[in-house]
């Protein structure tokens, strides 16, 4: 009688443990906030190297990600970027006036935790129609790159593959991106 009484307080036991922490992982997870964050706009001067094809690096550089102001304007006091990914990419030529994007063959941007991009992965990749385009759009690929961000920042890098020698001695371009990210309250 005394092992009936046992086994059965047990399974009360077991089962308000699982109900309460379902209900508290439901709760955590109703708490989350879905995040649109636009990149402010990322200028840069593109020198082509004199190669008549192959891959360049058009930019490299820091993302820093402001968490402190976001949880402010959500009226959240703490929180973690729980999932971030790219949801558009996008590369402009802003100068010279007549420049576009005829000598490029595809594109990549990539993120890492550090300036090595050692690991690395691909967030965003385009395949260049010619069409004489002064803007190409990377399509994203909706990859997690939390682990990438170190104290909310990571860098990013844009290679390109060139069809032939780039016939302008600058180029000005400028980069355009959005991230999707889910903050979860602390």
């Amino acid at each position: 009688m005394k092992k009936i009484r046992i086994i059965t307080l047990l399974v009360i036991f077991a089962a308000t443990f699982m109900t309460c922490y379902t209900s508290c992982k439901q709760i955590k997870d109703l708490a989350n906030v879905d995040v649109t964050y636009d990149l402010p706009k990322i200028s840069f001067q593109f020198v082509p190297t004199t190669l008549k094809t192959g891959e360049e690096v058009l930019y490299s550089g820091i993302i820093r990600i402001n968490l402190d102001s976001l949880l402010s304007h959500y009226g959240l006091d703490a929180g973690t970027i729980s999932s971030v990914s790219f949801s558009n990419f996008s590369l402009t030529i802003s100068a010279p006036s007549e420049a576009n994007f005829d000598w490029l063959t595809s594109a990549a941007a990539m993120v890492s935790p550090n300036n090595t991009f050692s690991p690395s992965t691909v967030v965003a990749a385009a395949t260049n129609t010619g069409s004489g385009s002064k803007t190409i759009t990377l399509t994203t690929n909706n990859t997690n790159i939390a682990e990438y961000l170190n104290s909310t920042e990571f860098y990013l890098k844009v290679t390109a593959v060139t069809n032939g020698t780039v016939p302008y001695e600058w180029i000005n371009m400028y980069i355009l991106g959005t991230l999707q990210m889910t903050i979860s309250p602390i």
